[in-house]
């Protein structure tokens, strides 16, 4: 469900789980695209219906054939079926010429997402909130928490493979001793921010 929230609009729909509705406020960019989709896009006729009170409601995500790549009346109660977005997610790595791999659909969109919001900020809730889990629920940190201590053994096998080829370097000058001291400064802060980082995922 489309709904007005205190920065524009916001997409409210139903958690099974937690039997409650939930809410995500859309970023400026996204309900910039929405509005265009809404006046002009694939989803105008659907809007003018339903502008027109020939139709009650309609899925934003809106499935059945497009005719001028606008989605069609008659199907506004069909909402896009998964099989279908995976077709089109195989089509599209097929035009890229990507390797198809088992799962990288919606777990790996998931798991991007989850690493780009974590990016942002390591607020549990706030992270929650902006993936649409069930805030404080513990779901989405229980889901990830392996990722992440990979994440940061990738890291630390990094930064210690980095910090042995620059100290088995032959020269001796004084401007790669300069280098070498740069680099250990350099290695103590990386190893800092990881030992944030496992103390952050134990709290």
């Amino acid at each position: 469900m489309l709904d007005e929230g205190p920065f524009g609009k916001r997409l409210v729909f139903y958690d099974g789980k937690a039997e409650k509705n939930t809410s995500i406020d859309l970023a400026p960019r996204q309900q910039r695209e929405l509005r265009y989709a809404m006046e002009k896009g694939f989803l105008s006729e659907l809007e003018q219906a339903y502008q027109a009170g020939e139709i009650d409601d309609y899925y934003l995500i809106a499935g059945g054939r497009r005719k001028d790549g606008k989605a069609q009346v008659k199907h506004a109660r069909a909402p896009l079926h998964k099989r279908q977005v995976r077709r089109r997610f195989r089509e599209y790595e097929q035009r890229c010429g990507v390797e198809h791999k088992h799962k990288r659909l919606f777990h790996g969109l998931r798991r991007a997402l989850e690493e780009l919001i974590g990016e942002e900020t390591t607020d549990d809730k706030v992270r929650d909130a902006a993936q649409g889990w069930t805030i404080g629920g513990g779901t989405r940190a229980a889901i990830y928490a392996n990722k992440e201590s990979e994440r940061t053994l990738e890291k630390a096998a990094i930064a210690r493979a980095s910090a042995i080829e620059k100290l088995s370097s032959e020269r001796t000058s004084a401007e790669r001793v300069e280098e070498v001291m740069l680099a250990a400064e350099q290695l103590h802060r990386d190893l800092q921010d990881i030992a944030d980082d496992l103390h952050t995922g134990g709290a």
